[in-house]
Parts: structure tokens; sequence; C-alpha cells
């Protein structure tokens, strides 16, 4: 399975009708802020490859479903530069509000979230950390768990860099395993090779799907802030995993979206939340927010390369 890449000028044609369309958020794009000789372009054209097959009529809608996620971050982070707060504190309201809301979740958010990694510099600089240092660490043949399918980009990477992989997906929106799963459906996966499961990871369902002997490597991107005790989650994660088996981890510090619940108030706390909880960091990339380093406080992307201790 490969996903055909775009161009570079195909990204960059995006980056202009963005701009021309949403000046607002135009500003803020690779074009911008990644130099021509970042190796992370490979990555936004590999993620436009994966939209352009999962969209086959053409992208205006996907952008437009950006733009609203653009611009309610946008919104949303102004207020948090006042209150020093996220907005919501109950992820539960977010599972009717949104999660189990398919005009909502199929209408901008999925299709949107993909496309930032497209086109914002510090999801496309992890999405390359996740392949070029995470996907070589998982063995050939090795049973993947990932919390959060979301879109399915990591998915999708996965089996076209490693052989002979098996994957089970969890997410506790029903919307998120079927636009992922027609993803894996439409780029030629073999059905016995993944599972779409919807469940909640911090009720203790990944540990019976990982049963007997755990997942031999873990997913885990943008969740941890959107649940009130990502200590729990991470444990769960762990419990879940083999010993020694490798993980990959993404969230933010002081980075507000409509349904971020839990604040990282910097990335000292972030990586002091792994080790007590079931997790070693091998290697990591913090990335602050490209236009936002005078803001207080500092919003960061973050994500890591993890090893499970139990």
């Amino acid at each position: 399975m490969n996903i055909e890449p775009a161009t570079r000028e195909q990204v960059l044609a995006v980056c202009g009708q963005v701009a021309a369309e949403f000046p607002m958020i135009g500003g803020g794009l690779v074009d911008t802020y990644l130099p021509a000789d970042d190796p992370s372009w490979a990555e936004a054209e590999k993620a436009l490859g994966y939209l352009q097959a999962k969209h086959p009529e053409g992208l205006d809608g996907v952008l437009e479903a950006f733009a609203t996620v653009s611009l309610d971050f946008l919104r949303l982070q102004a207020r948090f530069l006042k209150t020093k707060r996220y907005a919501s504190t109950d992820s539960s309201l977010l599972v009717a509000d949104l999660y189990d809301d398919d005009e909502k979740m199929s209408g901008y958010y999925l299709d949107g979230l993909a496309m930032t990694y497209v086109l914002w510099p510090n999801h496309t600089r992890m999405l390359h950390f996740f392949v070029t240092d995470f996907l070589p660490r998982v063995p050939a043949g090795s049973r993947v768990a990932e919390v959060g399918v979301g879109h399915g980009l990591m998915a999708a990477l996965l089996f076209e860099s490693v052989p002979d992989v098996t994957y089970v997906g969890v997410d506790i929106s029903p919307s998120s395993l079927a636009y992922a799963g027609e993803a894996l459906t439409h780029l030629g996966v073999a059905p016995d090779r993944w599972q779409m499961v919807h469940a909640d990871a911090l009720a203790g369902d990944l540990a019976t799907l990982g049963a007997p002997n755990g997942f031999d490597a873990l997913i885990c991107c943008e969740v941890l802030e959107h649940v009130e005790n990502p200590q729990l989650l991470l444990q769960k994660l762990s419990e879940a995993t083999r010993v020694d088996g490798v993980g990959f981890m993404s969230t933010v510090a002081n980075l507000e979206a409509e349904d971020h619940v839990y604040l990282f108030n910097d990335v000292a706390e972030i990586r002091a939340t792994f080790a007590p909880n079931g997790w070693n960091i091998t290697a990591d990339l913090p990335s602050v927010l490209p236009g936002a380093e005078s803001w207080d406080p500092l919003p960061v992307n973050y994500s890591g390369l993890l090893t499970a201790t139990r």
C-alpha cells in the first residue's frame, strides 16, 4: 500500500488558495514558516496526497473545513491568552457536543484536522518525526494500537512503512472510526490487517484488546489534552503495551481548541508526566507555535518517542 504524494507545487497552490480565500489564516502556513530545504516538506506532500486520494472530487470542502478549525483556534487562543485557562473542562460534554455529532465530525472536524498536517508547520514537523524516527522503531509483524484514530493519517503511514503489521484503532467517536476505516479501504489495506473499535481507553478496554502479551507499539496523537486525567490514560496505555514496547505520543501546552480540557503549562510538565505513568522518553520534539515566540504563556506542540516500562 502506497500513498501517492502530492507535489511541492500542489502544496504551495493550496497555501495560495487558503491565503486568497481566508486571509486571516494565510500568513501562518508552511509556505511562510517551513524553509524550502526542510525535510518535513515530504510529509506535507504525503499528507496532501492522502487527502487527495480520499477526496477525488476536489479539496474545496476540505479547505473550508481547515479554515473553520483554524479560525476557531484563533478565536479560542485569543480568549486563552486573557484567561490562562481552557474554556472546556469536562470531556464528557464533548462526547455529545462533538464526538457523537457526525454533522460536525464529518462536516469539518476530521477533514480540517487532517489538513493541518499539510499546512500547519508544527504538525508537518511532527509528522516528519513520526515517519523518520518512530516508524523505523516498529518491527515488522508488530501488533499496533492507536488511541484517538481521528483522520487515520498515522494509520495509513504505518501500513505504508512497516511490513506485515496488524492494527487496532480505538476511538470514542464513531465518525472517526468510519472516516479512518474508509480511508484504509480506499488505499487498499487488506481488511484482515486492521480493526476499528468504538471504546473508551480510560475504561480499560484497551488492555483487553491487547491481551495476552500487549501491543508491540502504541500511537496516541493529540489525545492527552482531551481528557481530565492524562496520567490515568498514560497508565492504561502502558498496561496495554508490552514491556519495552514503543510508543509515539503528542500533545500541547497552552494551545486552545474546542475540545482541549487538560492544560499542560510547559514542556517540563509534559515530560514529567510520562515516567511515573509507565513510559520513558527516548527522544522528543517540542516546537513553539511559529510567530508566537514572545507570547506568555508559550504555546508549544510536543511529540515524543517512548518506551513502555510498567
